[in-house]
């Protein structure tokens, strides 16, 4: 029995050789040890959101005929991770913060924009304060 442990540090290529080879030992003459093609395909995601978990979509407070991100109405994905705000009243400056972990061991840049559904859209409520950034490898960036 042979086990092989796939563990990878790194999204990339993971394509490899497994040669069967005894010490001390010679093939004849034609003969081509025994070898058997690895291939593994590692996921990471590009960044982590760390928010508190919320029960908006998973509870029913979420009306079904609401408009998703897309436009379309109907449930959403069930993988939407949701950031509630709770306010006191119209004219209330609400502010919520979060962390976004950069897992990869490159730097990237992230830009957030607006979505509007349609030309003749509301102008949103919602504004970011931090519109735009460079998160760090292994590091986290408050938004």
């Amino acid at each position: 029995t042979i086990t092989v442990r796939f563990s990878p540090t790194e999204v990339m290529p993971c394509a490899r050789q497994l040669v069967c080879a005894f010490p001390n030992t010679n093939l004849g003459e034609g003969m081509t040890p025994l070898s058997v093609p690895l291939n593994g395909k590692v996921l990471r995601p590009w960044c982590h959101f760390e928010l508190a978990e919320s029960s908006y979509l998973s509870s029913g407070r979420r009306a079904v005929g609401l408009p998703g991100p897309g436009g379309d109405t109907g449930p959403l994905d069930p993988m939407t991770k949701v950031l509630e705000f709770e306010s006191l009243g119209t004219r209330v400056k609400n502010t919520r913060r979060f962390m976004v972990l950069n897992p990869t061991s490159v730097a990237y840049e992230f830009k957030w924009d607006a979505v509007s559904s349609g030309p003749a859209a509301p102008k949103s409520a919602f504004r970011c304060l931090t519109s735009g950034g460079t998160i760090a490898p292994g590091k986290k960036y408050e938004m």
